[in-house]
């Protein structure tokens, strides 16, 4: 089994036994594989990828290649059981594919934050690339089906980083138009520097502001101060469900299509109910 792509599905899955996903997975479903099948790789490079294909062939054993976003798939990976993971085939929309969900993901936040009882929420995004648009996309249905008082949100396009989440919120706060009660960032380091933007400006998380983000990133979410509420972005569950696609038909392409995973709502600290407007 070869897993290919710059991806923590295929990463040591944190909380558990340290060892790559593909081999608990394997052990879970009591399908063997020997070691000299499980070979993990991390390639953001063509001639890396093809290298790591010409190994693979030569073991005759499955392979899996990991993206993050839209990829060719490579010839040579046309005749072999092939599936990618949180990613999907350019050239090929059938192409058996294992998908996030950011869209579910994007309105699981955006519910949270309803139920929480905010209705004015900041989202900070991170540019027009696919992540942004599911989650706004998944977001905006929440939205839509605010009960009561109708929600309103405001997007301000950045990036995936600390400092973009810092500049964005920041600017929100020093136009002093609009506060908003609430912020759903794109990601967990966004949210971080939000959380840093809101604090320097005097207000607290959550108590004038709640925050949520995307990702559960390890050493971050839930370290900061306060805890981060985020949504799982299932990375653990794709490189599962990927293996076991594989595992299920031996010696062929998984089925075509799309397989959804789960992503699920992380409830730490810094997200309260709004204060009351006196």
């Amino acid at each position: 089994m070869l897993v290919l792509g710059p991806d923590r599905a295929v990463q040591h899955h944190r909380g558990r036994e340290d060892r790559p996903v593909v081999e608990v997975a394997a052990d879970e479903t009591g399908f063997g594989i020997e070691p000299r099948h499980l070979v993990g790789l991390f390639c953001d490079r063509e001639d890396h990828c093809f290298e790591c294909i010409k190994y693979n062939l030569r073991l005759r054993s499955s392979l899996a290649t990991l993206a993050t976003s839209g990829v060719q798939i490579p010839d040579a990976l046309r005749t072999v059981p092939a599936i990618v993971v949180n990613g999907y085939a350019l050239d090929e929309p059938d192409f058996p594919t294992i998908d996030p969900n950011d869209i579910l993901g994007g309105e699981i936040a955006g519910r949270a934050l309803i139920d929480a009882g905010h209705r004015g929420i900041a989202l900070l995004g991170g540019g027009t690339d696919d992540t942004t648009r599911e989650r706004e996309i998944g977001f905006r249905r929440a939205m839509a089906s605010a009960p009561g008082s109708p929600a309103h949100y405001r997007f301000i396009a950045g990036e995936y980083s600390i400092r973009s989440g810092y500049l964005r919120m920041r600017a929100i706060l020093e136009e002093a138009q609009w506060i908003p009660t609430a912020v759903f960032a794109i990601n967990d380091r966004a949210a971080l520097g939000a959380i840093q933007a809101i604090t320097e400006a005097g207000y607290r998380v959550p108590e004038d502001i709640s925050v949520i983000g995307y990702d559960d990133e390890p050493f971050l979410a839930s370290d900061i101060h306060p805890a981060l509420t985020t949504v799982l972005l299932p990375h653990y569950e794709m490189g599962q469900l990927g293996v076991l696609a594989l595992l299920e038909h031996p010696g062929e392409r998984p089925p075509p299509g799309r397989r959804d995973a789960t992503p699920r709502l992380i409830l730490r600290d810094s997200l309260a109910p709004p204060r009351p407007v006196l």
